[in-house]
């Protein structure tokens, strides 16, 4: 920096100083605390003018994140922080222009050094835009993460409601059905035993929903986690939706790409969130033409670090303003629906330390079951109980 440049700079300083805090309150009276205002116009000023010192390695550079996180707990606007930026650019060459004009700087210094304190100015300006937007990010992350811990409680309280309503009749359904078991004579006893046991079947899979209602509504992990083969889960999830596939006329697929893979789960919780996927994608296949085939296919593989269990359909797809909002409950395509399902299914989920992922598309829609191998997902064969 020429001598009377850096000279004119430093004596000027809190003129200029001076100004931009005086414009800062005109522009927003009232808006920010004068004291505060000039401590970090002196370091802004400090910042610019010392260009020929890299930014980052500027003593008073951490100022910059502690701006940031200021701005933020007081709520200023972004665009407040831009015309600050804006107003230290106009007072500066305003300056140096008024300074050559009086011959106390020369051509030499406007053409050399200007650009480098509005170079020095743009820096500055992305280091806090570039901090203020990740700080923002974290705060609306955060927010978000809230409002749906909050949408969840609303959520537990309605199922946790539902539940009981629905199993009291279901207690008095159960007495019955155990009375009239014991009266129907032996010799009938046969005849009607293969209904019965349907009945039955079918009345402690709605328990199995009621409890995991209840589960999710007080949000605690009252099932024990046990070890399973993912064969032996994917080979019961088949046969509990094999009826209603059968009669809806739905093929399903299913596999498993590698063998001996033991999981640790509850057992019925990973059995609900499955038939749920699977009940979903029914729903989805019914809505297609009458004459294209309905194929449904549920998956287990491993990848670098996950145990995955995958559920695919060849329905029409989810619908875009739906899918951002899926896990959300309440939140729902279906007619009928209630928009609880998944919501439960991605809480199930989440407590084996896992994520429920979905991708869907014109002709294709998949849920995976993404289980992580080093926590609740895949466990060695040989370290696996029996």
């Amino acid at each position: 920096m020429s001598t009377n440049l850096q000279g004119l700079l430093l004596s000027q300083k809190n003129l200029i100083i001076s100004q931009w805090t005086r414009e800062v309150d005109e522009r927003y009276p009232g808006r920010y605390d004068f004291t505060e205002l000039e401590r970090t116009a002196d370091s802004y000023y400090q910042l610019v003018t010392d260009w020929h010192v890299p930014l980052e390695l500027h003593p008073l550079y951490p100022i910059i994140p502690a701006l940031c996180r200021y701005h933020l707990s007081i709520s200023t606007p972004p665009t407040h922080l831009l015309q600050s930026s804006h107003l230290w650019r106009s007072l500066l060459t305003s300056a140096a222009c008024e300074w050559y004009e009086k011959g106390l700087a020369t051509g030499e210094d406007m053409a050399v050094y200007m650009p480098k304190i509005h170079a020095r100015i743009d820096e500055i300006q992305y280091v806090i835009s570039s901090g203020f937007w990740e700080h923002s990010q974290k705060q609306f992350d955060s927010a978000m993460t809230q409002m749906h811990k909050e949408r969840l409680q609303m959520a537990g309280k309605l199922a946790a409601s539902m539940a009981h309503e629905i199993r009291n009749p279901l207690t008095t359904i159960s007495g019955f059905l155990k009375l009239l078991t014991s009266k129907i004579p032996a010799e009938s006893a046969g005849a009607v035993q293969h209904y019965v046991s349907i009945i039955q079947e079918e009345f402690n899979t709605i328990q199995m929903h009621i409890n995991n209602f209840l589960n999710f509504s007080k949000h605690k992990q009252e099932e024990p986690f046990r070890e399973v083969s993912m064969e032996e889960l994917i080979h019961g999830i088949v046969n509990l939706v094999a009826p209603r596939l059968s009669s809806e006329g739905i093929e399903l697929h299913s596999g498993v790409d590698c063998q001996n893979i033991r999981l640790s789960v509850q057992h019925v919780g990973m059995q609900q969130v499955l038939v749920n996927l699977i009940n979903n994608s029914i729903d989805a296949v019914q809505s297609m033409d009458p004459s294209s085939p309905k194929l449904i296919a549920i998956q287990g593989y491993e990848d670098g670090e996950h145990t995955c269990i995958r559920v695919t359909d060849n329905g029409p797809g989810i619908p875009p303003d739906v899918r951002d909002k899926l896990f959300s409950p309440f939140i729902t395509s279906k007619s009928t629906g209630t928009g609880l399902g998944l919501a439960i299914c991605k809480q199930l989920v989440e407590q084996h330390a896992g994520r429920l992922v979905c991708e869907s598309r014109p002709g294709e829609t998949s849920f995976t079951i993404q289980l992580l191998k080093s926590r609740a997902g895949a466990v060695p064969v040989n370290s696996a109980t029996v």
